[in-house]
């Protein structure tokens, strides 16, 4: 779209489920977009990104965005540079690394790092719909998303709670009751419902802390009413 996911900005800001956490606006929290694309998303979870530059502090201290596409990563660099130029005084740190999102392990110190927050918007809903084969392992491109964001999102360590990975699923029969045209099997992007998720997640020991349909008012015109926010956490 060119532009900042708005219902991101609804969850980030007016939403509340995320502001409860407690994550946001610290020092030292980690943020991760995988399949990150033009990098708005990005750059808006660490302020860097105009709409919030009346933020003291970045919503996440350092953010990280992923994309296998090597043009994808040079453009986000470019236009990283040149809000930087325009405002020196931001806190947070942004960062593209073209990788592919199933291998890739992070490390700090030689350690392996988990995310505080994970945003996953039409990454999962461009993975090739599963075809259920009797006695097959589970090898799919989806079933290997969701080991990924098992293997990435910060586990508890006792003393607070772990990391959060958040799925605004689109396109979805969301809260207007419209029922989607498109075949569930035709993509991408493949129609998802909170089971497809589900599905992959819960086995993997996440739990679906809260939900919503995102207000048609906040969704850009072309998606309003069929998206569904989510927040996920390890049990």
């Amino acid at each position: 779209t060119g532009q900042v996911t708005a219902s991101l900005i609804h969850a980030i800001e007016e939403e509340g489920f995320l502001q409860n956490t407690g994550m946001l606006n610290r020092s030292n929290t980690f943020a991760l977009v995988p399949g990150c694309g033009s990098g708005h998303d990005c750059t808006y979870l660490s302020n860097l990104h105009p709409h919030s530059e009346s933020l003291k502090l970045p919503h996440f201290s350092r953010v990280l965005g992923l994309d296998i596409s090597v043009t994808a990563v040079d453009l986000c660099k470019k236009r990283v540079e040149e809000l930087e130029h325009k405002d020196k005084s931001n806190q947070g740190v942004t960062c593209f690394q073209s990788a592919d999102f199933f291998t890739y392990a992070p490390l700090v110190n030689g350690m392996p790092m988990g995310f505080d927050f994970i945003f996953d918007y039409l990454f999962f809903a461009a993975l090739e719909f599963p075809v259920p084969v009797e006695g097959a392992d589970a090898d799919d491109m989806r079933s290997k998303w969701g080991r990924s964001m098992k293997r990435l999102l910060r586990k508890s360590d006792g003393s607070e709670h772990g990391g959060v990975l958040a799925t605004l699923m689109f396109p979805t029969a969301g809260s207007n009751g419209a029922k989607s045209t498109k075949d569930p099997h035709t993509g991408p992007p493949y129609h998802v419902t909170l089971d497809s998720y589900s599905d992959i997640l819960t086995p993997l020991g996440f739990k679906c802390v809260h939900s919503y349909p995102v207000p048609s008012s906040v969704s850009i015109k072309p998606r309003a009413g069929r998206e569904v926010m989510a927040y996920w956490m390890l049990e």
